[in-house]
Order: structure tokens, then C-alpha cells, then sequence
């Protein structure tokens, strides 16, 4: 995939960095629209590559409740979570319950299950970070209690999974099994 550097200077050109292996998710809503393209440039070895912003995204329509829906439960059981590497480890955790990445704390609070879930899926477990105290806030932890009450005010039983260690989350946890 091409990385672009942004301009130097205002009126400037975008130049061409490299060419980069790169993990392509996209982000659709609770109505199954594209609303946002996450990239990730790698290296050949499959970490973060080595450039200004490893992680990019291109919203589409633009919303503030999505996921990127990375696996389709088959039960009545569906995790969601920030990021997508939490996500991975999650569903490494939660004994192959699919978690979808949300991309951020603020976009998890709004999360929506899908239309075609709604009625499937009776549970949802929430994957929180455990975020350290910032302005008198823990976005993680914030953003997971707003949803847990969301859901269960549309009778989507819920549960909140997080590190016992603040500034951890659950890539912490596989590291250390």
C-alpha cells in the first residue's frame, strides 16, 4: 500500500514515502455502511512500519458508531473492544468469541449491535482497557460503562472484562501467557 507524507508547508504536495505491507480493516455500521477504512503500514516481519503515522485511517460517510467487524458470531455471545489489536487478543482470551474493534473509547460508547444481530445476540462482553486517570477520567473504563448500560436498557445482558493493572488491556495479558 503507498504511504503518503503530508505536506511540509501549506500549499505543499503530498509525497510518496514507500510502498508497505499493510493490515486493511474496514469499519461498517450498526446498517452494514462503510463508513471508515482503517490502514496499518508494516514491515515484511509484520510489525508497525517505521513512518510518521503507522496508522491511518478514510472515513466514508462518517459516524460515530461503528466497528470493524473482524470475525461473525455464530452464537448469542459478541465482544467489542478499542483497538484491533485488543481485539485480537480478546478473542485469543474469550475462548473464540468474536471481538470487533471499535477504534476508539468514544466510538465503543456508541457502538449499535447490527440490525441482522439484533434478536442473535443476547450478550455482549466488553474488553476494556484499563486506562489510567487522565482529566479526571478513565476513557476506557467510561466508555465501556456507558455501552454496558446502553445495552442493558435494550435487554443485551453485558460484561465488562478488564486487566487488574492500570495502563493495561488485554495484548498485555496474552504477552504474559
Amino acid at each position: 500500500l503507498e504511504y503518503w507524507d503530508p505536506p511540509q508547508e501549506q500549499g505543499g504536495r503530498y509525497t510518496l514515502r514507500g510502498l508497505y505491507p499493510a493490515m486493511l480493516v474496514r469499519g461498517l455500521d450498526a446498517d452494514g455502511r462503510l463508513v471508515q477504512v482503517h490502514k496499518t503500514f508494516l514491515t515484511h516481519e509484520g510489525r508497525k512500519a517505521d513512518v510518521p503515522f503507522p496508522k491511518k485511517t478514510d472515513v466514508g460517510v462518517g459516524s460515530n458508531s461503528f466497528a470493524l467487524r473482524m470475525g461473525w458470531p455464530t452464537g448469542d455471545t459478541l465482544g467489542v473492544c478499542e483497538g484491533i489489536e485488543t481485539g485480537v487478543a480478546s478473542t485469543l482470551l474469550g475462548h473464540n468469541v468474536p471481538v470487533w474493534p471499535c477504534h476508539s473509547a468514544s466510538v465503543m460508547a456508541n457502538f449499535i449491535l447490527p440490525v441482522e444481530l439484533r434478536g442473535q445476540i443476547k450478550r455482549v462482553i466488553i474488553f476494556s482497557d484499563n486506562d489510567a486517570l487522565k482529566h479526571g477520567k478513565r476513557a476506557g473504563q467510561d466508555a465501556s460503562q456507558v455501552l454496558a448500560n446502553r445495552l442493558r436498557t435494550d435487554r443485551v445482558r453485558s460484561l465488562i472484562v478488564q486487566s487488574a493493572r492500570v495502563g493495561t488491556d488485554m495484548v498485555d495479558l496474552v504477552a504474559m501467557s
